[in-house]
């Protein structure tokens, strides 16, 4: 008995030995990691502690292999100045994988963080404690590195990776904390004239939180650790931002299609602040200015004015009275302002008179 725990022991020492040796490159480490594992295969009585140390670090190794094709490894900071591939392994095979994902996402390094979270969860610890308090610490860390991404990031990297993988396995107050992330982070992008990519986020986001397979949706962790998410449709409201409204994502979402359709439907530039403020009637209003032809203003009307009006819950006909108003009272202003300097010819004065009648004429045309 004691033969055979010293032997044990022995074993365990020298997988121990060979997980940590100072190999040079990644194909020698794996050769020597499968050599033991196969020397251990035809020892009776192998040790199973030694069998998992060797299990472990071929897995870690495969990791480190797929991290390092995900990122410019040099640039990010993963190995050495010099590009010493044992150093930068050693570190990485007794490091935390959570840790290394922060920093590629405050790099930008999407992928890396992407690749981290498959493999890992972003947390080794998960590997000894599996259950609610593991899934909750996961969740914490990929938020955290979600927080972490660079505001000029390509939402393309990441918002198919957020909605399909990451939004499904989360629980608890994480959903509101990923929706708040997404409200500010579209609201970032639009203010940087990234209005599509706002778009994009919010949308991905709110999609995969409210709809149909948010709920029930299978979630997988480390080492086949297996749940159903159960995220509840009714929208949270996060606990560090009590203050923040239920459905900010959603109204904004609604808000940027308003101003996409602004610009690409209607042709009117507008940003996400002076959308917000803007007297919607006024929008109308402004593309009735932009016409300067006043036999097109009816083509204009149908066109734009009546869908923006309809869109935003503005009194159409009422608008274009008002208009057609303002119209023919500048008409009767400038006329009579014209009657008292005339002096013989009607001018560029007139003309500009006519045109205003012209334009109350044609808007009164346009109500129905």
């Amino acid at each position: 008995s004691q033969v055979a725990s010293a032997k044990t022991l022995a074993t365990t020492a020298a997988a121990g030995v060979v997980c940590g040796w100072p190999f040079g490159s990644d194909a020698g480490a794996e050769a020597a990691l499968r050599a033991a594992l196969r020397g251990l295969g035809l020892r009776d009585g192998g040790s199973r502690d030694a069998r998992r140390a060797l299990e472990a670090a071929l897995e870690r190794l495969d990791v480190f292999r797929e991290l390092l094709a995900s990122m410019d490894a040099r640039g990010r900071g993963l190995q050495d100045a010099d590009g010493a591939w044992a150093r930068a392994w050693a570190r990485f095979r007794v490091g935390d994988a959570f840790e290394y994902a922060l920093k590629a996402a405050e790099a930008g390094a999407v992928d890396a963080v992407v690749a981290l979270w498959r493999r890992t969860r972003l947390d080794d610890a998960a590997r000894a404690g599996r259950g609610a308090v593991a899934r909750a610490r996961a969740d914490d860390r990929v938020l955290a590195c979600v927080a972490a991404l660079p505001g000029d990031a390509d939402p393309a990297l990441y918002v198919a990776w957020l909605a399909r993988e990451v939004a499904p396995t989360l629980r608890g107050a994480a959903p509101a904390r990923l929706r708040a992330w997404a409200t500010d982070a579209a609201r970032g992008l639009e203010a940087r004239g990234r209005l599509d990519d706002a778009l994009r986020v919010a949308g991905a986001v709110l999609r995969a939180l409210e709809g149909p397979h948010a709920v029930g949706a299978l979630a997988s962790g480390t080492r086949g650790d297996v749940w159903l998410a159960d995220l509840d449709r009714v929208v949270a409201t996060d606990d560090d931002q009590p203050n923040r409204p239920k459905d900010e994502l959603r109204a904004l979402y609604g808000t940027l299609r308003h101003v996409l359709s602004l610009r690409d439907d209607h042709g009117v530039a507008s940003t996400l602040d002076s959308y917000e403020s803007a007297d919607k009637a006024a929008i109308a209003r402004a593309l009735l200015d932009q016409v300067e032809d006043p036999a097109e203003l009816g083509k204009e009307i149908d066109a734009h004015v009546r869908p923006i009006c309809g869109e935003h819950g503005v009194d159409c006909d009422a608008l274009l009275l008002d208009y057609a108003r303002a119209c023919a009272r500048a008409f009767a202003v400038a006329r009579a302002t014209e009657k008292k300097r005339r002096s013989g010819g009607r001018g560029d004065a007139a003309d500009a008179t006519d045109a205003q009648l012209a334009r109350a004429l044609a808007v009164r045309e346009g109500i129905v």
